[in-house]
């Protein structure tokens, strides 16, 4: 009886280690310099309408997996989730947008290995397709009476249809901080703006 029961304990250990091995075997895809979305974090906005808008990421990293017409492409990885969206290092994993949208899954939200102007896909959806491309890079500029360096600006604009190339939003980034400020256009051509005034990232 007791080497049955001896068999049954070591059984159930072996299948915890082989689990816990299994589940240690999964990379994380941590977050990178300009976008720094490390879980438990959160940034602070002043909007041009005097409100306070805050964004945040999930307390922990999830599980995820890229999938193409029901095949695993890429995956599985623990990610951090911004927004509630997963962030593949530069990348948001959109996956199906709502409505017809169509995208390409996983979306840069900035790029340092683009050149300057060179554009990327976001969406397309009939005969409208929305871009982003870098403007700048390694530069300085102030938001909230505060200097940031090097940052980067990535520009979101119609590249086919009826609005072809009108920017939609401009995004501003500074190294080891993330999102310091945005512009959106408005239909009437009025501006929407969110600059930063305070953040903690979760190191």
């Amino acid at each position: 009886m007791k080497s049955k029961l001896s068999l049954v304990v070591l059984s159930g250990l072996l299948v915890f280690i082989c689990f816990s091995c299994k589940k240690d075997k999964i990379e994380t895809l941590g977050p990178k310099s300009y976008f720094p979305v490390f879980p438990g974090s959160y940034w602070e906005y002043l909007d041009s309408e005097g409100d306070t808008i805050v964004k945040r990421t999930a307390s922990d990293c999830i599980e995820d997996i890229y999938c193409v017409g029901g095949d695993v492409v890429d995956g599985p990885y623990y990610v951090p989730v911004y927004e509630g969206v997963p962030i593949w290092g530069y990348s948001e994993h959109t996956g199906n947008p709502a409505h017809s949208y169509q995208s390409p899954g996983l979306v840069p939200v900035l790029s340092l290995s683009s050149s300057l102007g060179q554009a990327w896909e976001v969406w397309f959806d009939s005969g409208t397709e929305v871009s982003r491309k870098v403007v700048f890079r390694d530069s300085t500029i102030h938001v909230s009476g505060n200097e940031y360096y090097p940052t980067m600006m990535v520009e979101e604009f119609y590249s086919i249809g009826p609005w072809d190339y009108i920017w939609r939003y401009k995004r501003y980034y500074a190294e080891h901080i993330g999102l310091i400020k945005e512009e959106r256009l408005n239909y009437d051509a009025s501006i929407y703006t969110i600059n930063l005034i305070d953040y903690h990232i979760n190191y």
